[in-house]
């Protein structure tokens, strides 16, 4: 594989599985049991690590989205040409939308985080009626919007994954290929779906140096290319 694209991979993973991640455990465990646990709990707890963990969330999140972006540039024979056009345009451009909402959505428990630990550091011996009523609010947004962002992010996880690719399947067949000792035709279809005509040459580029085929189709069953 591409030195690049391992590198950028790796960019754009790890942050990845680190906000994800992150916003499952503190919306579905962590949230709950200092909820549970009472106010004169989850107050201190929440002003201790509240602010370090949303900052580290979000920008988990934007080193995230902008590899994605660059990934998409990068990654050959794709690219945004192919966004919402094909299958795998399709999956990665729907996956990019959702998680840009993931983040959105998680900015806005951030500031409901921040405008907590603004209120309770207003608090002296016990709130005021006024001051309670506003925690409770914005606890109950907090968890909303954390929630809703956690599962935003697994949906745009599944989107990505489900992008079609050459796949270890498809190395299989082509480990197949290589024992027949006959000539091998590639015939690429759908071309139709390809904007750009730039990326079919990137294409039969790439597979030719996986396999020496005896010629390469393109095609479309569908305007008879």
């Amino acid at each position: 594989m591409d030195a690049e694209l391992v590198v950028l991979r790796t960019l754009h993973i790890l942050p990845g599985v680190l906000w994800v991640g992150g916003a499952l455990l503190m919306a579905w465990v962590i949230e709950p049991q200092l909820r549970a646990a009472g106010p004169a709990v989850q107050g201190p707890a929440m002003g201790a690590f509240g602010k370090t963990l949303s900052l580290v969330l979000s920008s988990a999140a934007g080193v995230t989205i902008l590899m994605g972006l660059v990934l998409v540039a990068r990654t050959p024979e794709h690219g945004f040409g192919d966004l919402f056009t094909t299958s795998w345009g399709w999956a990665i451009g729907l996956g990019l939308i959702v998680a840009v909402a993931s983040a959105g959505i998680g900015s806005m428990a951030g500031a409901a985080l921040k405008r907590m630990d603004a209120v309770g550091a207003q608090v002296n011996d016990a709130p005021t009626p006024a001051q309670a009523a506003e925690m409770a609010g914005l606890q109950g947004r907090l968890r909303t919007n954390s929630r809703i962002g956690s599962v935003l992010g697994v949906i745009a996880i599944v989107l990505m994954i489900s992008a079609p690719r050459w796949t270890d399947e498809d190395e299989r067949v082509l480990a197949i290929l290589k024992d027949l000792h006959c000539p091998v035709i590639l015939a690429i279809n759908k071309i139709d779906k390809l904007k750009d005509r730039s990326r079919l040459l990137a294409l039969i580029d790439g597979v030719r140096e996986k396999l020496n085929f005896a010629a390469i189709v393109p095609l479309s069953a569908r305007s008879g290319l």
